[in-house]
């Protein structure tokens, strides 16, 4: 699964503005990351963060922004809807932060659940794995045979 779009970033890493510009940034969220780029270029990466590292938080400014936090190193972005976008600003936000939320939470869950039991699969198809089972049932069945004298 993957969403993206045009968002705009606050840039309060740049000194000298009474209140800090915006520029345009695309964001790119995918089921382990969330991804700010300057461009529609890979290569202009300005910000990532694992969905397990990522907080979410209102930017207190604005309605139409949040901030995307990483836990572990304290990074933080704020990034605002697109007023000239087809969809309300407040809409956009909305939109996202449901979307961060679910794939922080939904979609965790589904992986961790299908990683397991691939696992389990694999596991369970293995022959050491099948020969130690086997013989654990046979210790079994015999201490159970034995406790019945």
């Amino acid at each position: 699964m993957i969403k993206e779009g045009d968002l705009e970033l606050i840039r309060d890493d740049l000194p000298g503005f009474k209140k800090p510009p915006r520029t345009p940034v695309r964001v790119v969220l995918n089921n382990s990351t969330l991804s700010i780029f300057q461009t529609d270029n890979f290569a202009d990466i300005l910000f990532s963060v694992t969905l397990k590292e990522l907080q979410l938080l209102r930017q207190d400014d604005d309605v139409n922004c949040i901030r995307v936090a990483n836990v572990r190193s304290g990074q933080s972005k704020g990034i605002c809807a697109m007023a000239l976008s087809k969809e309300s600003q407040a809409d956009q936000i909305r939109s996202w932060t449901k979307n961060i939320n679910m794939f922080k939470s939904d979609c965790m869950n589904i992986l961790v659940a299908q990683r397991a039991k691939q696992v389990n699969s694999a596991v369970s198809a293995d022959p050491l794995v099948q020969q130690k089972l086997k013989a654990l049932e046979n210790e079994k069945q015999s201490v159970q045979g034995n406790s019945r004298l």
